[in-house]
């Protein structure tokens, strides 16, 4: 959702947050240098590459571990979208 860059009230209704919890996760995202801020005519909030690397590395866990199908397709567009920052 945040590849592109979203406001805080699109990440909060997309991830069915409340308030608090938005700053929390927000805040510790940030400060693990998986999303960064950025400032234009509005605050957004967009996937580093940092963050990007981590989605990729936990789908793959994800299938390692649970035997989920792989999904290629999205490891695919997170990588495009690594390359497009």
């Amino acid at each position: 959702m945040a590849g592109k860059g979203a406001r805080k009230t699109e990440i909060m209704h997309q991830c069915n947050l409340n308030r608090p919890a938005l700053e929390k996760y927000l805040s510790a995202m940030t400060e693990m240098d998986l999303l960064k801020v950025e400032q234009k005519t509005q605050t957004l909030y967009r996937t580093s590459d940092t963050g990007l690397q981590f989605l990729r590395s936990y789908h793959r866990l994800k299938w390692l571990l649970w035997g989920e199908t792989f999904d290629f397709l999205l490891v695919r567009l997170l990588g495009l979208l690594r390359k497009s920052n």
